[in-house]
């Protein structure tokens, strides 16, 4: 490069000032004095290593340790000779050599420094061929590029920053997030995560497949297609840096935005429900490339808000074992809006917690009436969850939009006794010398629902689970653990949830494309069950084969509630007309007033809305 190793040195540590059209006359002298200095200072070998630690190797990445860690995995004292070789060599031109990018280059550069090393008699013959037909043994990290909890560490800085802001307010003491060492303890457990990012993965995957192949010859493909057209009317074809599960493809710019207008998309989000500390913060399939936070954005909930609804109804004074009735009704009011079950049937009286695990839409209706929408919006609100304050029977059904992690957070509640915690990131910041800065004090938590609305719901959600329609996690996945939970699937199945829960772990999963118009045809493949469930389900099969885990996160409900409880009543009220006949012809006349009376009660909650007009 026409300096010498001490004079780039010296050029990487003080830059080169601008002096005009003399810059660089002015700029080599200078170097060459300070180079000079620098000799009478330091050894050949110190200035080798400040050499090594100021230059880079491509990608934002600078010094040999960092390059090290990147492209190897490994730090500088675990490098092999041919990977420290292809490092040197890299120097050369750190993108022309770049391993990830160019591995036939960087195998040919890194077999030019092993033959100098050989003529300068570094190498013998024999390792100088061994070394030479060795293959690169990249082991890629970026965590820049590729990093599984990239939406979390965005959150941390931002969490970070306003911590730093506090102290500042209350000292008079600043500290610099990226330049002052400071060491941040976070709640994010990485076995998690990982586990979370490989069982989203595995769904994805084997889903965009099949979605790819419905909206093949879709007309919102087309539409799409004709709609931007004009705007991205580049048809170059080339390799273009998205992310993709798949291997990067030869696309133009139309074929590229139409990727990811197409591209289906998870969230997974743990929290520890007694402390609300974020265990695990998946927000999306990369941060690099699609940084919008899902685990924050807000979609329709569908019956993943039910068990907040029928929360609501325990709440006010019903009971597991009250019957709401499954008759088919609408609403005028509503502009004839007319709920449906998923199954399509209807008819006859139902218990909540049959209603609930089989997340009957009909009953749920009734239950939203009959509890009112002010108890309904109360108990929501203690949960962390904000509705309208007009009355709105589809509210039900799920209509409103939530985050996943407000969801997630309100399921927590039923997991700990009713108390609700604010979602924790940061539990420690120390300085560069480890004094502490800043400490997270754990609270109790806020009550938000009675101890008996929080084991009433969890014993309903246990039944979700092993009966109704999430029991699949056991059935089809295996997963041993006992959990309560509840799945969700909105309109045109855009939005599918699952959300899942024992005393110490709450899972939340979302799953569906950024646009809602992207969905799949039937639940077959796009309902909460057939889309996010499997995720929950590889999610906790991975800690059920790790021992440490499994004990933490896995032990179940213990004294919290009986699994083994069942409800004294039955799910379906029977109505049995020839018995009734009997019993009215053999029954005394004040009996017989009760029946009629009791009857007549049933018909009145039946059809309230007739009666009340």
């Amino acid at each position: 490069g026409g300096s010498t190793i001490t004079q780039q040195l010296i050029k990487n540590l003080y830059g080169r000032p601008n002096f005009g059209f003399m810059s660089m006359p002015i700029s080599k002298t200078r170097e060459a004095i300070l180079a000079k200095r620098f000799e009478d200072v330091y050894t050949k070998t110190q200035i080798i290593v400040l050499y090594f630690n100021t230059v880079p190797f491509g990608e934002n990445t600078w010094g040999i340790e960092a390059a090290s860690s990147r492209y190897f995995n490994c730090t500088t004292d675990e490098l092999t000779v041919q990977q420290a070789a292809l490092l040197v060599g890299m120097l050369k031109a750190n993108t022309t050599f770049n391993p990830r990018l160019y591995p036939e280059a960087a195998i040919a550069r890194r077999n030019t420094v092993l033959k100098l090393m050989q003529e300068q008699e570094y190498l013998n013959e024999e390792e100088f061929l061994e070394y030479y037909n060795s293959p690169l043994d990249l082991d890629y990290t970026n965590y820049a590029l590729y990093n599984p909890a990239g939406h979390f560490t965005y959150q941390i800085e931002k969490k970070a920053e306003q911590i730093l802001a506090d102290i500042f307010t209350q000292t008079g003491t600043s500290y610099d997030l990226e330049k002052d060492g400071l060491i941040i303890k976070t709640t994010l457990n990485y076995q998690l995560q990982k586990m979370a990012v490989k069982a989203a993965e595995k769904q994805l995957k084997s889903k965009q497949a099949i979605l790819d192949r419905e909206l093949k010859n879709s007309s919102y493909k087309r539409s799409f297609y004709k709609k931007n057209a004009s705007l991205l009317n580049d048809t170059t074809v080339k390799v273009r840096q998205l992310f993709s599960w798949q291997k990067p493809q030869n696309l133009n710019l139309l074929d590229s935005a139409w990727f990811y207008e197409s591209s289906l998309q998870a969230s997974v989000f743990v929290l520890n429900p007694k402390n609300g500390e974020v265990l695990v913060w998946v927000g999306g399939n990369s941060f690099r490339y699609q940084p919008y936070d899902l685990v924050l954005s807000k979609r329709q909930t569908a019956s993943a808000f039910k068990p907040i609804l029928y929360a609501s109804a325990l709440e006010s004074g019903f009971t597991p074992c009250d019957y709401f009735s499954n008759e088919s009704v609408t609403f005028p009011e509503f502009d004839n809006w007319a709920p449906k079950n998923y199954d399509g049937t209807d008819g006859g009286e139902v218990s909540m917690w049959w209603a609930l695990g089989k997340s009957m839409n009909i009953p749920s209706v009734n239950v939203y009436i009959e509890t009112g929408h002010k108890q309904v919006e109360l108990t929501s609100a203690a949960l962390g969850l904000v509705l309208p304050k007009r009355e709105m029977p589809s509210l039900a059904l799920g209509s409103q939009e939530f985050s996943l992690q407000d969801l997630t957070r309100a399921y927590g509640a039923f997991a700990n006794h009713g108390y609700i915690h604010d979602v924790v990131l940061v539990t420690e910041i120390q300085d560069k010398n480890g004094e502490i800065l800043y400490q997270h004090k754990p609270k109790y938590g806020r009550k938000s629902i009675s101890d008996s609305t929080a084991k009433s719901m969890t014993r309903m959600l246990l039944n979700a689970v092993q009966n109704g329609t999430g029991r699949s996690l056991k059935s089809t996945y295996g997963v041993g653990a006992t959990l309560a939970g509840k799945t969700g699937t909105s309109q045109n199945y855009s939005d599918a949830w699952f959300l899942s829960y024992n005393q110490n772990i709450v899972c939340g999963v979302w799953v569906g494309a950024l646009n809602p118009a992207i969905h799949f045809k039937s639940g077959a493949n796009g309902s909460g069950s057939a889309l996010a469930l499997p995720i929950a389900a590889n999610f906790y099969k991975n800690i059920e084969r790790n021992s440490v885990l499994r004990k933490r996160y896995l032990k179940g409900f213990e004294d919290y509630v009986s699994v083994a409880d069942t409800f004294d009543c039955s799910g379906i009220k029977e109505e049995n007309g020839i018995l009734e006949f009997i019993e009215d012809v053999f029954t005394k006349d004040e009996n017989r007033k009760k029946a009629s009376s009791e009857k007549e009660g049933f018909f009145k909650r039946t059809f309230k809305k007739i009666f009340k007009k």
